[in-house]
């Protein structure tokens, strides 16, 4: 970059603004502190729950090893799901990282009665 400062220049201006979205789904005071695994496993279903999260996303909210928790998460009997994207990462340039989705009935679902068809 020939210029290192017009990056801090250009988001400037955003840093007064808030924003009516949520991209934290309610995990960004996890991140302040190292996590358990089953903590970790709290918020990545919290925020999948939210909306789909990429590996970038859950390493930022404290979830370092995201694919170990996915895998952990399917064996408990989560079904998420995985997709390969190019995406911006955290330092600025694109990279190839996993998308996961969290396959889960968005409403109570009530299992039939024995014996009825």
């Amino acid at each position: 970059m020939k210029e290192p400062m017009a990056l801090s220049r250009a988001t400037m201006g955003f840093q007064n603004q808030t924003s009516s979205f949520d991209f934290t789904a309610n995990v960004g005071v996890a991140a302040r502190r190292y996590l358990t695994r089953k903590e970790q496993h709290k918020v990545i279903l919290s925020a999948l729950r939210h909306s789909p999260k990429t590996t970038d996303f859950l390493r930022s909210v404290g979830c370092f090893q995201a694919p170990t928790r996915i895998h952990e998460l399917r064996a408990q009997g989560y079904s998420i799901d995985t997709a390969m994207v190019n995406a911006w990462g955290a330092d600025g340039r694109t990279h190839r990282m996993a998308l996961y989705t969290l396959n889960e009935p968005t409403d109570d679902w009530v299992r039939p009665a024995a014996g009825s068809n």
